[in-house]
């Protein structure tokens, strides 16, 4: 396939202006999109938009396929009624050229935990039925996704590794009794997701108004904390019951500082891990 000659910017949702100190998918990045182009440019390029863990690197996802709540639009879910008039006039004192991303993540999750309690009193006929086929098109991912999320708030953030071995082995005695458990955490990050994917879908579509490409970084390694190892475990190589064998990588680094004399520039680096995959497990095709 040939493509025609294009330029675009690679920039990330967290860098926009906003008001609840991360960046999000509401106004600016809509102002965003309408200076791509007006400037000529015809690309948008993305890193991944997942909910992240460690580090809050979007490199370090407990999800491929998930959106990172951290990005939703609070105004937009206070114009829909989710959110009272006073919920952001209280707003905490949160930076605006940096995230802060501890304080970032207290306020906003108390708020959509806040927003998805009143949807679930008070959303319409309307709203619910595009709640419930949100869920069920997308239930070969959210139903484990939100169980797992649920699961970690549980064991106060620990990696599944150290949960109760009837969720974390995925018991199927057990299973149903851990979703009956968790069942209102559930149905929360359920919302979140809904409410994730309504707004990047307005925003996709102003993209496509405006003749703009979304170009996205395909995630080819997720971390020990992601639900994926624990729910497709044979496709992993284990060490142990709860230990798998790592896959280590290492970015290189050249410095700024110029090089003189014939000296070479220094050269430093990052060095990450990800469960090792079993190749000859996978069957391609399968997500």
């Amino acid at each position: 396939m040939i493509f025609p000659r294009c330029s675009g910017i690679l920039l990330h949702d967290t860098s926009l202006p906003a008001a609840h100190g991360i960046g999000d998918l509401g106004p600016a990045a809509h102002d965003f999109v309408d200076f791509l182009a007006e400037s000529g440019q015809t690309v948008w390029q993305v890193l991944p938009l997942s909910p992240t863990g460690y580090d809050d690197s979007p490199y370090q996802c407990f999800s491929a396929f998930a959106g990172n709540p951290l990005l939703i639009d609070l105004l937009d879910l206070q114009e829909q009624g989710w959110l009272g008039p006073q919920d952001l006039v209280v707003a905490p004192q949160l930076a605006t050229d940096f995230v802060d991303y501890g304080k970032a993540i207290a306020f906003k999750q108390a708020l959509l935990r806040k927003a998805a309690q009143d949807f679930f009193i008070n959303a319409n006929a309307t709203d619910s039925k595009a709640f419930k086929t949100f869920c069920k098109e997308n239930a070969e991912w959210l139903d484990d996704y939100a169980l797992f999320m649920a699961g970690k708030d549980l064991h106060n953030g620990v990696v599944w590794t150290e949960w109760d071995a009837g969720l974390r082995r995925r018991d199927p005695g057990a299973l149903p009794q851990w979703r009956q458990k968790l069942s209102p955490e559930i149905e929360v990050h359920k919302f979140a997701q809904f409410e994730f994917f309504r707004q990047w879908e307005n925003l996709k579509n102003r993209c496509r108004r405006r003749g703009i490409r979304t170009m996205a970084i395909s995630l080819l390694t997720l971390p020990m904390t992601a639900p994926t190892c624990g729910l497709i475990p044979n496709c992993f190589v284990w060490t142990s019951t709860v230990n798998p064998m790592w896959w280590q990588g290492f970015l290189l680094i050249t410095s700024a500082r110029p090089a003189s004399s014939g000296e070479l520039p220094s050269i430093d680096g990052t060095c990450w891990q990800a469960p090792a995959i079993d190749g000859g497990s996978i069957v391609f095709g399968h997500r």
